[in-house]
């Protein structure tokens, strides 16, 4: 609704993300700097891949390709907290490796529909922006919880936004110098209200306290109703035409969800039952 119209540029819609989102939790915590020197990295770490890049990425490439094949891509997110896991010397079992080939295997098909498909409002760049952005995200979900541990969600999120407002801005620049508010309506004002005290505050604020009482994996796969929802929307709204192709890369990612979130799933029945 905003991004369609050309009020405001994606680069400017997320520095206003993280601006706002900054000055909420400033508000809060009422303090910056409270990090012992060898958790620095890790904090500008999880700045770049959590917020940074992961919303660049994201508003970037959803404005190259189409809102299902984003919501679809956003969705793989979980089996690549797996193969992130995998890269930080965790094992898995035969199960979550065939997972995660099942639902990789949805991910290029989808991504490959769009090579050289003029029919289609998407593009491979679009799509590997999004896909890296679900791939920063992963990352994220995986090295924040032992600061979120031992800092507490409210202070790192107000750390992590707040390092991140110098770097969007100047990426954000020139699209700041041409923003629309004057042509904005009232849906127009209530949609970018939502997104900056919903989808950000809110959503970062509540994936920050799950990550501090549970595994990442598990908090990832809720993620799977994105796809639900937004393909949804797009549909009912026009901005997507459905395709054959969306059902294939849908059921081979869901597949892949799935098989890899049984044990995460008996895990948090598990906790369940001895809380």
């Amino acid at each position: 609704m905003i991004l369609d119209p050309g009020y405001l540029g994606p680069n400017a819609f997320v520095f206003f993300r993280i601006f706002s989102t900054a000055l909420l939790f400033l508000c809060i915590t009422r303090t910056l700097f409270i990090y012992e020197k060898k958790d620095l990295v890790p904090l500008i770490i999880c700045g770049i891949s959590g917020v940074l890049g992961n919303q660049l990425l994201f508003f970037n490439g959803l404005k190259n390709t189409s809102p299902v094949h984003a919501a679809l891509l956003m969705v793989c997110t979980p089996l690549l907290v797996l193969i992130i896991k995998v890269w930080l010397g965790e094992k898995l079992n035969s199960r979550q490796w065939f997972a995660c080939l099942i639902g990789l295997a949805g991910v290029v098909s989808l991504i490959l529909s769009s090579v050289g498909n003029k029919n289609t409002n998407s593009s491979l760049l679009g799509d590997l922006m999004v896909f890296f952005n679900a791939l920063l995200y992963g990352y994220y979900l995986v090295k924040v919880p032992p600061l979120i541990a031992k800092y507490g969600p409210f202070h790192i999120l107000t750390s992590l936004f707040t390092f991140s407002v110098l770097p969007v801005g100047i990426f954000a620049y020139n699209e700041l110098l041409t923003v629309q508010f004057q042509e904005f309506g009232s849906e127009e004002w209530l949609a970018f209200a939502f997104v900056l005290l919903a989808t950000t505050f809110g959503a970062y604020l509540l994936n920050a306290y799950a990550l501090k009482h549970t595994d990442p994996s598990l908090v990832s796969i809720y993620i799977y109703l994105q796809p639900l929802i937004g393909t949804a929307f797009a549909l009912w709204t026009g901005k997507d035409q459905w395709k054959w192709n969306y059902l294939l890369s849908g059921i081979l990612i869901f597949t892949g969800l799935f098989l890899s979130g049984k044990k995460n799933l008996e895990f948090f029945k598990k906790r369940q039952e001895t809380s």
